[in-house]
């Protein structure tokens, strides 16, 4: 009986343990059974295993390993020492752009089903900014996989990013401004109670939340939409600062790789000083 009994106290924390694997062994009393008993049962190898920490930054840098040859890399920091601020930026873009198009998305479905635009057109301050944000989501993605595994780390000439950073802050601009003139979380007003703590759907409360609460669920996703929207156009708006510095950077080294022949073509013409002492310019010059 002592043995079955012990085999039950076993068989039941090997159960429990397999179900909270992250708690201490102790907790379950896994110790062997007295030397008394005729047979013993050691540690299961599970609680051992579950009570180890995971290397996570480990798993980090193997995982980069192997999504980024030794090429990639190298070519990422000969070409841009600042490549991972940049993809960090756009990565971060693209996540707030993701969030954002699904609030204004959803902020202008419910509108145009509760409300009517007097002047037409439905809710346009909720849906123009679905352009600005749709096109950062779309483009940073491109951006971040032709330069990791299309060009191997090989620099993508930073026009592209002038002109697309460009069209992107700069219709988050507008788009911000009307959207947040258009916010139908403007019309919140402040539940007035009768006596009794009753609220009296009138004149006064016809617009609090107890009455209509569609409209502070669509300011809600208005005000989180224009938050995302706002640090599109910072992130944007930053990148495109990087973009025309490395343009800059990009001519720079583009003049000073021609050959010294087109260099000197491109000087102006020499003084050439004379026996008396005048100085005359060269027959390029007077031409």
């Amino acid at each position: 009986m002592r043995v079955q009994a012990s085999m039950v106290r076993y068989l039941l924390a090997l159960h429990c343990g397999l179900l909270f694997p992250t708690l201490q062994a102790t907790s379950y009393n896994l110790q062997a059974p007295s030397s008394s008993a005729s047979h013993s049962f050691p540690r299961p190898f599970h609680s051992q295993i579950a009570t180890t920490p995971l290397n996570y930054q480990a798993i980090a840098s193997a995982t980069l390993e192997m999504l980024l040859q030794a090429e990639t890399r190298r070519n990422l920091y000969e070409g841009d020492p600042k490549w991972p601020v940049k993809l960090t930026l756009r990565a971060a873009a693209t996540f707030f752009a993701f969030f954002g198009m699904i609030l204004f998305a959803v902020a202008t479905s419910l509108t145009n089903k509760n409300f009517i635009n007097l002047s037409g057109g439905g809710d346009w301050t909720d849906g123009m900014t679905l352009a600005p944000i749709t096109l950062s989501f779309l483009y940073n993605p491109i951006v971040i996989s032709i330069l990791l595994f299309v060009r191997r780390g090989r620099t993508i000439h930073p026009a592209w990013h002038v002109v697309m950073d460009l069209i992107i802050w700069g219709l988050c601009v507008p788009c911000i401004v009307f959207s947040v003139d258009g916010g139908l979380f403007w019309a919140w007003v402040p539940t007035q109670y009768s006596d009794d703590g009753t609220v009296n759907c009138d004149f006064y409360n016809w617009l609090s939340r107890p009455c209509l609460p569609v409209l502070y669920t669509i300011g809600g996703l208005e005000i989180a939409g224009i938050v995302f929207l706002f640090l599109i156009f910072v992130l944007h708006l930053t990148l495109f600062v990087f973009a025309c510095i490395d343009t800059k950077k990009w001519r720079s080294a583009a003049k000073r790789a021609k050959s010294p022949e087109e260099h000197q073509a491109h000087q102006p013409p020499a003084y050439t000083p004379s026996a008396e002492g005048s100085g005359v310019m060269a027959d390029s010059a007077v031409k």
